[in-house]
């Protein structure tokens, strides 16, 4: 059950950021065609179910003052489940004039504990990591390529053409490590959700293969609402005993 449980949190994750945004080969200065957020806030609550059972929730809340944005994540196990298996994750990234700028995250999951920073200088072409619990420092030269965080990269696509077929590709910094993921445009889908609404898709698939917080196994299919917002309104993927789902139980966009 520990295991499991575990799953569904970074799956949570996963399901709140797992879009895509295309490469952007210069980095000297920001690029007005990149929207991170169209609004000046947005909160989105989600419910995570394990096999139908319901196991956490998340939180992810986004916004933008003048070239200042900001993008938190928290996600919570289910008080029941807290008893066995506490889950406590948090994330947070800062972009400056559209660019990542800065990035940390603080696991707990049962008995693993996680604290990680990352520190993004585009102006001198180099990322700065930094492993609390490991006690180490990592430095990269990345002069001309911009390296997204996990968040700040898989938020933007909700405000890209998304067309069925089309692939996405990113340049991603996670773990110390740096590679391109890709996502695939599947369909458009309309959906019911638990509360009987029915909701207009667009289906898209990732391809993921890094550790740490997006570690996974098995396929993953997320539903983004078909509309100018793009939310993020569920997630589904298969588990090593049944399956994973996410879905968004409200919302507040300012």
């Amino acid at each position: 059950m520990k295991s499991h449980i575990k799953y569904a949190s970074l799956l949570m994750i996963i399901a709140l950021f797992f879009i895509g945004h295309p490469i952007i080969p210069q980095c000297e200065s920001a690029d007005s065609s990149i929207k991170i957020i169209n609004s000046a806030k947005e909160k989105l609550n989600y419910r995570i179910y394990w096999s139908g059972i319901y196991v956490g929730k998340a939180e992810l809340a986004a916004v933008k003052a003048t070239d200042k944005i900001t993008i938190s994540l928290k996600v919570d196990s289910a008080p029941v489940i807290s008893f066995f298996y506490t889950v406590d994750d948090q994330a947070q990234s800062t972009l400056i004039n559209n660019l990542p700028a800065h990035f940390r995250l603080k696991q707990r999951e049962g008995r693993h504990r996680g604290d990680k920073e990352t520190f993004f200088d585009y102006t001198a072409g180099k990322i700065e990591h930094f492993n609390y619990l490991k006690k180490t420092k990592n430095n990269y030269n990345v002069a001309g390529i911009v390296y997204w965080d996990l968040i700040s990269g898989f938020y933007t696509v909700r405000h890209q053409e998304l067309a069925v077929g089309k692939p996405h590709l990113i340049k991603l910094f996670d773990n110390n490590k740096m590679f391109e993921a890709e996502v695939t445009i599947l369909r458009k889908e309309t959906i019911e959700m638990r509360d009987g609404r029915e909701v207009k898709t667009i289906v898209i698939r990732p391809k993921l293969d890094t550790e740490a917080l997006f570690k996974r196994k098995g396929d993953m299919v997320i539903w983004l609402s078909d509309d100018s917002q793009r939310l993020p309104v569920k997630v589904e993927t298969t588990a090593p005993i049944g399956s994973v789902t996410a879905e968004l139980s409200s919302y507040v966009i300012e």
